[in-house]
C-alpha cells in the first residue's frame, strides 16, 4: 500500500513540477477508486466522515487500517497456532483406560436406577402435556404493487425474479 501510495505522490509531483498538476481531491479520488473491493467499506466510511479530501489524511488512514488488518491477521494466526498445540485431556496412566461399567443415573420415564429412558422397557407412560397446536402464519392484500419488497431478517436466502432489481449481482 505504502509503495502504490509513494508512487502515485511521485506522479503528482512531477505533474505540478510540469505546471498540470491535478488538484487534492483528484488525488483522492483517483486513490481511493484504486483501491481493492475488499476495501469498499474504508472508502465508503471515509467519504461519509470528511466534507473535503486531504491527501495526507488519507493516506495516514489508509496506512493506519492496514496495520490495523495487519495485526488482525498475525493475532489470528497466533492463535490458530496455539490451536493446533493443545493437546486434549490427559489422565494419569492409574486412571487411563477406565469407564463406568454402564449408566449411574435414573431413567427418566421409569424413575429406576441403572438404565436411561430411550432404553426403558415399561413402555412410555402418558405424556399430559402433549397437545396439538399448529403455530401459523397468514397474510393477503388484494392489490399488487411490482415494485414492493417484502424484507424477512430472519431469511435464509433472498430471492427475486426480476435481475434488474439489483443494483449489483455476483
Amino acid at each position: 500500500m505504502s509503495g502504490y501510495v509513494m508512487d502515485l505522490d511521485d506522479l503528482v509531483m512531477k505533474m505540478k513540477r510540469a505546471n498540470c498538476g491535478p488538484s487534492e481531491e483528484d488525488v483522492c479520488a483517483v486513490l481511493l477508486r484504486s483501491l481493492p473491493s475488499s476495501s469498499k467499506s474504508l472508502v465508503q466510511a471515509f467519504r461519509m466522515s470528511v466534507a473535503s479530501f486531504s491527501f495526507s489524511d488519507l493516506v495516514s488512514k489508509l496506512i493506519a487500517e492496514e496495520v490495523r488488518q495487519n495485526e488482525a491477521a498475525r493475532v489470528e494466526d497466533a492463535t490458530d497456532l496455539y490451536a493446533g498445540k493443545r493437546k486434549g485431556k490427559q489422565f494419569p496412566k492409574k486412571q487411563q483406560g477406565r469407564r463406568a461399567k454402564g449408566p449411574s443415573g435414573t431413567c427418566y420415564n421409569c424413575g429406576k436406577v441403572g438404565h436411561y429412558a430411550r432404553d426403558c422397557s415399561s413402555g412410555r407412560g402418558p405424556r399430559e402435556h402433549q397437545h396439538d397446536q399448529s403455530n401459523v402464519a397468514f397474510s393477503a392484500s388484494e392489490g399488487f404493487a411490482s415494485n414492493s419488497w417484502v424484507m424477512d431478517s430472519g431469511a435464509s436466502a433472498h430471492m427475486c425474479k426480476d435481475r434488474d432489481a439489483f443494483e449489483e449481482y455476483e
